[in-house]
C-alpha cells in the first residue's frame, strides 16, 4: 500500500543518513588515530627502562606448570596448563616497533572497511531514490560482497605477520609462558561474503529482465 511505501521510504532514508554520519566518523577517526600514531610514536622513550607502552593485540598464550622446554632437563616435560587465544596487553615492549605495528594494522583494516561503508552507502543512496535496480546496484553489491571475503582473509594474514614483529619486540617473560602468533579465519565473514556475490547476481538477472520488461512494454 501506499502507507507501507511511505514508511518504507521513511526507514531508508533514516538508513541513508546514518550511514553518511558512520561514513563521515570512519574518515575523520582513521585520520585522527593516524596522526595520533605517530604524535604518540614520536614521544615514547628510546630508553626501555623509562617506557611504558602498552599495546593490546591477539596472540596465542601457553602457561607451563613448570620452566619451558628449553631450560629442562631430557627427562623432564613441560605440561602444558593453559592454551587459548585472545587480546594480550602488552607492557614490555623493548622499542616502537610493536606500537607501530599494531596500531597500523589498525589502520590498514579500517581503510578496508571504510571501503564496504562506501559501498553500502552507494547503494543505501539508489535504494533511497527508488531506484532498486539501478544498474549500478548489482556491481556495487558485488564490491561489498568482495570486500566482505578481502578483509576476512587479510585480517588473519596481518595479525599472524604482525604478531610475529611483536613478539620480538617483547621483553622478558616468565620461564613457564610462550607467546606465539595468533592466526584465527573467520569462515562466517568469507561466507558472508560469497553470500553477497550471490545476491548481487540474483539483482543483476533480476534489473536485466526489469529492463527487458521496459523495452517489450
Amino acid at each position: 500500500t501506499t502507507m507501507d511505501d511511505k514508511q518504507d521510504m521513511r526507514l531508508t532514508h533514516i538508513v541513508k543518513k546514518l550511514m553518511d554520519i558512520f561514513w563521515y566518523l570512519s574518515i575523520i577517526s582513521i585520520v585522527a588515530w593516524s596522526v595520533a600514531i605517530f604524535v604518540i610514536g614520536l614521544n615514547i622513550p628510546d630508553a626501555a627502562s623509562e617506557r611504558h607502552t602498552d599495546i593490546t593485540f591477539p596472540l596465542t598464550l601457553e602457561v607451563f606448570s613448570q620452566a619451558g622446554t628449553d631450560l629442562l632437563g631430557e627427562s623432564e616435560v613441560a605440561n602444558e596448563v593453559i592454551n587459548g587465544q585472545g587480546l594480550l596487553k602488552l607492557n614490555n615492549t623493548q622499542s616502537h616497533t610493536a606500537w607501530y605495528v599494531s596500531n597500523l594494522i589498525i589502520v590498514g583494516m579500517g581503510i578496508v572497511s571504510l571501503a564496504g561503508i562506501w559501498f553500502g552507502r552507494k547503494i543505501v543512496t539508489n535504494l533511497a531514490s527508488k531506484q532498486p535496480f539501478h544498474e549500478e546496484n548489482p556491481k556495487l553489491i558485488h564490491s561489498l560482497g568482495l570486500v566482505f571475503i578481502f578483509w576476512n582473509i587479510l585480517n588473519p594474514i596481518a595479525t599472524y605477520l604482525g604478531g610475529m614483529l611483536i613478539i620480538n619486540d617483547v621483553g622478558m617473560l616468565a620461564s613457564n609462558l610462550e607467546i606465539s602468533p595468533a592466526f584465527n579465519i573467520n569462515f562466517l565473514g568469507i561466507f558472508t561474503g560469497v553470500t553477497i556475490l550471490v545476491i548481487a547476481q540474483v539483482i543483476k538477472e533480476a534489473a536485466r529482465i526489469q529492463h527487458e520488461q521496459s523495452l517489450t512494454i
